[in-house]
């Protein structure tokens, strides 16, 4: 299907809706199997080559061809969501994106990264990124073709293109084509689900889309990133663009644990740290959070790191540091690592340190206020048998102290009294002992509750929410806890809430960085990275309740913090 109109600009701002494709049907693929796939696609984004495409393959459980017998192809498409079917089967659903606003109103982020678009604002004239349901609100014709060729089946499978194909007896049959509109609702198309809404889980057939996320407007706080001081931040990857290769955290004998990276037979890639989604290994569990380093310029901010060279490549022309912000990285700065302060060319066998000021690297193209790829690499083309060493890569600068809440130590801070959900209890200030001193106690009788500590106006007089936008990059929150009487095996959780309850987020005491399980009489530390709060949903701009608590509706249990 593509746009009738074109009303949001040339191909695929305005979109194309993909229902069914297949490619070499019955070919041999490479694990000596035929091909036996078909695939719903969307096609959006900006124009090419930057454009964007997300979708599904799909084949059925028998391994059936689907050239061997007639089967019924279809989407459904409601506002906001498109759903694919073969012969009934709902094999995948792809929505618009959902942006994330914190308590500013500021977009931070998306709840689900779904399809987005590019085009001119009619007031502006500037070239702007949405995240609505467009392109997919206008109107769509229908094409149907079967062709011979061309880049995508003649590099799949057995390569090339079979004469064979080329005979009066290949046909593509097609006995019907329907459009049904949905009755329900005309405007929206909602409510003629076949078998149901869409999936909802990315673990099933929620497909996701390649929305970039969209960059909050600077906050004007000025805030050090650590991507790797000997283990990666959550919201970064160490990340091979095109070698095929996985780099991987080793021990070294000088630094500790640090990042090693090596370039193998396909000598044309690069390499370094993203937290760009589209980069995320499949058992990554952060999520894209872009780095505003405009406020650290005038602070001497410098992007800083060492490198060991263990093995050269013959044929380096140089060594370069790729930068990319923005959306999508289509602001970068280049520069070669001989350009560092420290004025050093790589010399294999020692650890040396470079130094690049962001006003340089600002300079050079970057777009400082959304920093998503730090990248390291021989010149493209020359790195083949590259092996080399990352540690301690940092975006810092002179920045004062960062911003602190205690919200318990020896008494309770009024601005965040403690607190009993629904229980009837009152939690008291108790002496434990000489290492801990006074602490906060809280008791669960017989009825459901949940505890912790609250700073709103219906608890104190004086509220104070506390925003950690600051530190999101490498803050936590982190508490003691020893539990004086155990209610059996219940799970324990620790669950943030922000902004009067606008946002939380909800996680087992074992996600902890610890990661250990409550138990009886033991003191025990529970830290939490702000940026997998963030992740998990929390609004860290005005976070107003901190809640500990075995799992709802467990009886007889206390613990002190």
């Amino acid at each position: 299907m593509m746009p009738t109109d074109e009303e949001y600009g040339e191909w695929p701002r305005s979109g194309e809706i993909d229902i069914f494709e297949s490619v070499n049907l019955g070919a041999a693929r490479e694990d000596g199997t035929s091909e036996n796939n078909i695939y719903g696609t969307l096609h959006y984004g900006k124009s090419r080559p930057d454009n964007a495409h997300s979708g599904k393959a799909y084949h059925q459980a028998s391994g059936a061809n689907p050239a061997d017998d007639f089967h019924t192809y279809a989407i459904e498409w409601q506002e906001g969501e498109i759903r694919w079917y073969m012969d009934n089967y709902l094999y995948a659903t792809q929505r618009q994106s959902e942006v994330r606003y914190n308590s500013k109103e500021q977009a931070v982020g998306l709840a689900h990264q779904g399809w987005f678009t590019e085009y001119y604002d009619q007031f502006t004239g500037e070239l702007t990124t949405h995240w609505d349901n467009a392109p997919y609100d206008k109107e769509f014709y229908l094409i149907l073709n079967f062709a011979v060729g061309g880049d995508w089946p003649e590099n799949t499978n057995e390569l090339g293109v079979d004469a064979a194909a080329f005979n009066a007896d290949n046909k593509f049959e097609v006995d019907y084509v329907r459009v049904y509109q949905c009755q329900q609702n005309l405007e929206t198309g909602k409510g003629c689900e076949t078998v149901r809404a869409g999936y909802d889980s990315l673990e099933d057939a929620l497909v996701e889309g390649q929305a970039p996320v969209p960059a909050p407007p600077s906050d004007g706080i000025a805030k050090n990133l650590s991507i790797f001081d000997g283990a990666l931040n959550a919201s970064w990857t160490a990340w091979d663009c095109c070698g095929g290769t996985s780099p991987a955290i080793i021990d070294d004998a000088d630094k500790g644990d640090v990042v090693a990276f090596n370039i193998n037979d396909n000598n044309g890639t690069v390499l370094g740290f993203s937290t760009r989604s589209g980069h995320f290994p499949d058992d990554f569990t952060g999520a894209s959070t872009p780095f505003d380093a405009s406020p650290l310029v005038d602070l001497n901010g410098t992007l800083s790191f060492e490198m060991k060279v263990v093995t050269a490549p013959p044929a380096a022309s140089a060594w370069i540091l790729k930068v990319e912000g923005g959306e999508g990285g289509t602001n970068s700065g280049d520069v070669n690592l001989s350009s560092s302060l420290e004025g050093v060319e790589p010399v294999g066998g020692e650890w040396q340190t470079y130094t690049f000021p962001l006003s340089v690297l600002q300079e050079a193209g970057l777009d400082l206020s959304a920093i998503d790829v730090v990248m390291i690499f021989p010149a493209w083309g020359t790195g083949e048998g590259a092996q080399y060493l990352i540690a301690n890569i940092t975006i810092a600068g002179d920045v004062g102290g960062s911003p602190e809440l205690v919200v318990f130590t020896d008494d309770e801070n009024s601005s965040w009294p403690m607190w009993d959900c629904c229980g009837g209890s009152t939690p008291t200030v108790e002496l434990d002992d000489d290492a801990h001193g006074n602490v906060a106690e809280f008791s669960i009788g017989d009825n459901p509750t949940v505890m912790g500590f609250i700073s709103r106006e219906a608890n104190t007089e004086t509220p104070a929410p506390f925003d950690a936008s600051a530190i999101l990059s490498n803050g936590v929150i982190q508490f003691d806890m020893k539990v004086t009487a155990m209610p059996g095996d219940a799970a324990w959780v620790f669950k943030v809430e922000a902004d009067d309850a606008a946002s939380f987020a909800e996680l087992p005491l074992t996600d902890s960085v610890e990661g250990t399980t409550p138990a009886v009489d033991q003191w025990q530390t529970y830290t939490f990275n702000l940026s997998d709060l963030a992740n998990a949903g929390l609004d860290v701009s005005a976070i107003d309740v901190l809640m500990i608590f075995p799992a709802w509706g467990v009886a007889m249990a206390q613990f002190i913090v």
